[in-house]
């Protein structure tokens, strides 16, 4: 793919998370994750039986590498701050 083509790629990402993001802001936690739930089992819904385990652990893997960028950009750059909290 070249990078042009990638560009246009993530441009129309772009465009599709700002109309998103919107819908899901100032819902409960609960509610929008819910929301994405379902969003997302009706994407896997319209792929084969066979290829829905692999799509979801390669879509797991694309939020696991956005986790750390979003957080940056959600708290300026420092991170979340319970980031250096341990759970107890």
């Amino acid at each position: 793919m070249s990078a042009e083509e990638s560009r246009k790629i993530l441009d129309q990402v772009e465009g599709v998370v700002k109309a998103i993001k919107p819908h899901l802001a100032g819902h409960a936690p609960y509610i929008q994750s819910v929301a994405l739930a379902d969003l997302l089992s009706i994407w896997l819904a319209g792929h084969s039986p066979k290829a829905r385990e692999a799509l979801l652990a390669a879509h797991i893997e694309n939020v696991r590498a956005l986790i750390t960028v979003n957080e940056m950009i959600l708290f300026d750059g420092e991170g979340h701050p319970d980031r250096g909290m341990t759970r107890q």
